[in-house]
């Protein structure tokens, strides 16, 4: 008598992506962001319940949970934590449905500069996962890299002190109130209002509209209403804001040093390949690229 033929088993999706961010800071002060404690630091909604030990900590064998915006509960292990090697690993399992393990590796990459290279290997445990699985494709590499290097980065900013001098400040205010300084208002001071607005704003775009209704109020009040040019504040303003993004935690004073080109006013007529690039190094001369931001300039 024939058997019957056993069915077949579905073959299980299994995929492996890497991405690789730029991150403002060292290795050492970088791969603490990647731990289960400090990660709500650029992640909001990172909310993990400890198991052990149960009052948390950043150490191999730390074990919590966390719940998927879907509802699905996550259960994590830490298993590699090393900061002086720059090495974060994980493996968790998503209620028996999806399994992951997430290797972090941070390498230096210049002056207080590092990047680290995060891999994910994600695994379905039963056939009806396969699909979620295969999403986890190029497309979806690009979309964390760009989340993670603007989140950490920007978590990285806040927790950096601003420089700002104080006379520039007192420039900035007295601007706002229409005040011509005695030294007059060349483009350099310019410059530092700018940089008193980026500083003390909550975004760039904040910061240009800031700067813009200044220097507005300001033209009207000498008589000069036509010398206004919005598309020239904003292209002043995007340099300023590249040259900050490329020199976290510098002043004012060693960004014109780094790029003299600034204080150049009429660098706005030329072309635009000595514009700051964001990401790009702060040589002694100006680097090539173009504005921080897509905003016409």
């Amino acid at each position: 008598m024939a058997l019957a033929p056993t069915p077949s088993l579905a073959a299980l999706a299994q995929q492996t992506r890497s991405f690789t961010v730029g991150l403002h800071a060292t290795v050492a002060d970088a791969t603490p962001l990647f731990g289960p404690i400090r990660e709500a630091e650029w992640t909001p909604d990172w909310l993990p319940h400890f198991l052990h030990p149960d009052n948390g900590a950043q150490h191999e064998g730390v074990l919590f949970t966390t719940t998927t915006p879907t509802g699905r509960e996550q259960l994590w292990m830490l298993t590699d934590y090393d900061i002086a090697a720059g090495r974060v690993a994980y493996v968790n399992v998503a209620s028996g449905v999806i399994a992951n393990q997430i290797t972090i590796r941070l390498v230096p990459d210049g002056d207080r500069q590092c990047r680290a290279t995060i891999t994910y290997r994600r695994s379905a445990l039963v056939p009806a996962a396969n699909d979620e699985v295969n999403q986890m494709d190029a497309q979806w590499a690009v979309h964390q890299r760009l989340h993670w290097e603007t989140a950490i980065n920007a978590a990285l900013a806040k927790a950096r002190p601003v420089v700002i001098a104080q006379a520039d400040v007192e420039l900035a205010r007295a601007l706002e109130r229409c005040e011509v300084p005695p030294e007059g208002f060349p483009h350099a001071s310019h410059l530092r209002v700018a940089w008193v607005h980026l500083s003390q704003s909550a975004s760039l775009d904040q910061a240009i509209e800031r700067m813009a209704s200044t220097l507005r109020r300001f033209a009207v009040s000498v008589g000069k209403a036509e010398k206004y040019s919005d598309a020239t504040t904003v292209f002043w303003m995007l340099q300023v804001a590249a040259a900050r993004a490329v020199m976290p935690g510098a002043d004012l004073d060693a960004v014109l040093r780094a790029y003299p080109r600034l204080l150049d006013k009429d660098f706005i007529r030329g072309d635009d390949s000595h514009a700051i690039a964001p990401g790009a190094p702060h040589p002694s001369s100006d680097a090539p690229g173009r504005p921080v931001s897509g905003r016409p300039a």
